[in-house]
């Protein structure tokens, strides 16, 4: 049975306003990256698009590719969400299978990549946080997290749990400081002063945490003033990164929605936007500027682009407490990312999941 099949076939779990949530079975967790130009090594998403609404999403593409054929049984991208029920069994199955050809072995796992790990329903639902109970379980895994929710404050307990047998690194992604700007961009996520608080109580916590500033967009978020209010906050509230990436449509589905909104909000730069996007990426002179500014920026303020994943730890890995099946393997939506350690300063949209994405 394909996804099409999957979703329309969905029973219900829930509804909130105008968002309806259904739950599935997954049929496996983690996926390989197996893009070259993707800097992680596997991918997991525990759930199926996202209720944010971000207008400038990659993973409406995915999305959309991923729904084909689906009908209205699929639902709108920010309307109908999906949860991968079952989600923390099959990561021990697969965790265990890769235990049985030789362990994680440095491969860098990144939650988050395709849709926010921290829906609104997150906060019924769960998938995530037992997710992140089972890596606490795991010696030395490298696991990312990128949300827009100040909701993975909740799971600070479980987060500090693997940040002692393995190392967790959290991106909260905030395009602007401007509240009015970002309620129109990221209609359903919290605001960048709730995001910005999420990042100082991860600080406090002892869990690495940096800042996605992902995308930028010309001529709306690219001014060194408003760069610069976003990184001095970042910094003050503890921030230990600071990665930045222009503006990026790739897809159909992905440039509708953007400048549908566009359209509506700022009808004077279509014009400009679609000048500059006649392929899914800005100029190259647009994306040297702007790198140009978060550089110095960065330097000003002692945020690097990126930390490096601490060293492995001496003693034997725990995989081996698990069994069951191996993963299949599944491509992951073309977005780029980041991998920690490794800046990708002109890489094509990198925002990772926060639909974020």
């Amino acid at each position: 049975m394909g996804w099409q099949e999957i979703l329309s076939s969905a029973p219900r779990a829930d509804e909130r306003n105008d968002v309806e949530y259904f739950e599935v079975e997954a049929r496996r967790v983690l996926n390989p990256a197996r893009l070259p130009w993707l800097p992680f090594d596997l991918t997991l998403n525990p759930y199926l698009q996202c209720e944010l609404g971000c207008v400038y999403c990659y993973a409406r593409e995915h999305a959309e590719r991923r729904t084909r054929g689906a009908g209205e049984g699929a639902g709108p991208f920010d309307r109908r969400i999906y949860a991968k029920t079952g989600a923390p069994a099959l990561l021990r199955e697969e965790l265990a299978r890769l235990s049985r050809l030789g362990g994680l072995g440095g491969k860098e796992i990144a939650l988050g990549t395709a849709t926010d790990p921290y829906q609104p329903y997150e906060r019924r639902a769960r998938v995530t946080r037992a997710l992140l109970e089972v890596f606490a379980t795991v010696e030395d895994v490298r696991l990312s997290i990128t949300t827009k929710s100040d909701l993975v404050l909740r799971d600070l307990d479980v987060l500090q749990a693997i940040g002692r047998r393995g190392h967790v690194q959290v991106n909260v992604t905030i395009t602007t400081t401007d509240r009015d700007l970002a309620r129109s961009l990221e209609p359903r996520a919290p605001t960048p002063a709730r995001r910005l608080r999420a990042v100082e109580g991860l600080a406090r916590a002892g869990v690495p945490v940096g800042i996605f500033c992902m995308p930028v967009l010309p001529e709306l978020t690219e001014a060194p003033r408003d760069l610069r209010a976003l990184v001095c906050a970042a910094r003050e509230a503890g921030a230990r990164w600071f990665a930045a990436n222009v503006l990026f449509l790739r897809g159909d589905a992905v440039r509708a929605a953007f400048f549908g909104w566009l359209q509506g909000a700022f009808p004077a730069l279509v014009p400009r936007y679609r000048r500059l996007y006649r392929g899914p990426g800005a100029p190259e002179a647009v994306t040297d500027r702007v790198a140009r500014v978060v550089e110095a920026l960065r330097r000003q303020y002692g945020l690097p682009a990126s930390v490096p994943w601490p060293e492995p730890r001496a003693g034997p890995r725990q995989l081996s407490l698990f069994e069951g099946a191996p993963p299949e393997p599944a491509p992951e939506p073309p977005a780029p990312g980041r991998r920690v350690g490794r800046a990708l300063p002109h890489a094509p949209r990198g925002e990772l999941g926060a639909a974020s994405a």
